[in-house]
């Protein structure tokens, strides 16, 4: 591995940071004291402590905040902590000052903000069916003297499809940021000086760490060679280069057909194989005969596969295909952003083959201008010295 490439991803940046979290959790902690301290809670023997708890939950989230200014984001071992930490907070909370009638039960939200906002969708939706888990549970073991079902499943049932729509859209955010990160690496790692080769195994490896796939190849045309690249999840370090001879070598790959192509295998009874195209200047979907999708995949040996063409100056050039052993792996929207980096890609490529060409030829020129002067100005007068001293040898003989 060069030097310049590093094998940890960028950091990927957004709007809502750990950092800014940390602020939001301490202006909580003070706002919900604010809120509650003056106004007489549920009658309870517990309240004393719950006031007390809450001044200990301040004091433990200017600590979390003094920790993020020496940082933007947590690792996502701390971030975990931090998430069931306050999921644990907010219980003990909720118990003390009324189980069901709280009026700190909607603190959960926070939590799966926290959750999924750097963490992600899977991980915002295991906070969010904990919150309701635990909410549900409170009802059932401190029941509310006036119990009234419709009222009492409300705040579960509130908790679940708001924290569905908050892990959805913090699970989008995370994405879209992890994508950012990827097109940024790949403008700033890609060296002229390195050469065409390295370009294409570092996108091919960066692609497959991002989807996490089993396979990651790019079949490119140069002139009228074929050049086939390829990158595997069982040694990710090595970039094979297989050189094709024509098309009928890779029968299953059609290097006429401009549409991006994504199948799917449903191996799951409720889901159904797919095979779709997706048209990106007229971002249009339409279905595919499943025969090609299903020989192409077996083919790749995969479950589900993402195929997108490479056009350069309205010619095609190149085809990347990304495949993977997990059923249902990618949709059209992975198609679409797989575009967007071959678009990327490509130009790259060719403005550093266009540079080793030029310098081939700067090479090349120079060495003929070398040999040329070498020729005047070194072997004409050896020549002429060389006769001159056999005319003299002649006439002293």
């Amino acid at each position: 591995m060069n030097k310049m490439e590093t094998t940890d991803p960028m950091l990927p940046l957004g709007a809502v940071t750990d950092r800014r979290l940390a602020a939001l959790r301490v202006i909580l902690a003070v706002g919900g004291f604010l809120i509650t301290y003056p106004v007489t809670l549920d009658p309870g023997r517990y309240i004393a402590v719950a006031e007390y708890l809450l001044v200990t939950y301040i004091a433990y989230s200017i600590v979390v905040y003094a920790a993020s200014q020496r940082r933007i984001n947590f690792s996502h071992s701390a971030l975990q902590l931090l998430v069931w930490a306050d999921l644990a907070w907010f219980t003990v909370l909720v118990a003390l000052t009324g189980g069901a009638t709280s009026v700190f039960f909607f603190f959960y939200l926070f939590t799966i903000i926290v959750a999924s906002s750097p963490g992600g969708y899977t991980f915002g939706l295991m906070v969010t069916a904990t919150s309701a888990a635990l909410c549900l549970a409170m009802i059932i073991a401190v029941p509310p003297e006036d119990f009234d079902v419709a009222r009492v499943a409300i705040r579960p049932l509130a908790i679940l499809g708001l924290g569905y729509i908050l892990s959805y859209w913090g699970g989008a955010e995370t994405a879209l940021r992890r994508k950012m990160a990827l097109l940024n690496e790949l403008s700033l790692f890609t060296n002229s000086r390195f050469g065409v080769d390295w370009t294409i195994e570092l996108i091919l490896r960066r692609l497959l760490g991002f989807w996490k796939a089993s396979y990651c190849l790019i079949l490119l045309v140069h002139e009228n060679d074929l050049d086939l690249y390829l990158v595997s999840s069982d040694d990710p370090q090595r970039c094979q280069k297989v050189p094709v001879r024509s098309q009928s070598e890779v029968p299953f790959i059609d290097m006429a057909d401009a549409s991006s192509l994504v199948f799917n295998d449903g191996a799951r009874r409720w889901a159904r194989t797919t095979y779709q195209s997706y048209d990106p200047r007229t971002r249009t979907i339409a279905p595919r005969s499943l025969a090609p999708g299903e020989a192409l995949a077996e083919f790749l040996s995969a479950r589900s596969f993402v195929s997108v063409p490479l056009h350069y100056r309205e010619r095609f050039r190149a085809r990347i295909v990304v495949s993977s052993g997990q059923p249902g792996a990618f949709d059209i929207s992975d198609a679409a952003f797989l575009q967007q980096v071959a678009s990327q890609a490509l130009p790259l490529i060719e403005n550093i083959r266009l540079v080793d060409r030029l310098a081939s030829e700067a090479s090349e020129e120079e060495r003929n201008r070398i040999a040329r002067s070498v020729h005047d100005r070194v072997i004409q007068p050896y020549y002429g010295l060389q006769i001159g001293l056999k005319a003299l040898h002649s006439v002293l003989n």
